[in-house]
């Protein structure tokens, strides 16, 4: 499963990612509302995680 992970923690995005990749999941981390916006408009994801409260524009 190919995952977007936006997390503006850098530690908790590396924890999260390194799991969610060990259990054999494909995953791109975004740092803020409008990187992962780019992201979801470039490229095809099976499932978003994203933070409530980033930095741009928030996870709603």
């Amino acid at each position: 499963m190919r995952i977007l992970l936006t997390e503006d923690d850098p530690m908790l995005a590396d924890a999260v990612s390194r799991a969610l990749s060990q259990a054999g999941h494909a995953v791109d981390i975004a740092r803020d509302g409008a990187a992962a916006d780019s992201a979801l408009a470039a490229n095809p994801y099976d499932l978003a995680i994203l933070d409530v409260s980033l930095p741009v524009f928030d996870g709603f």
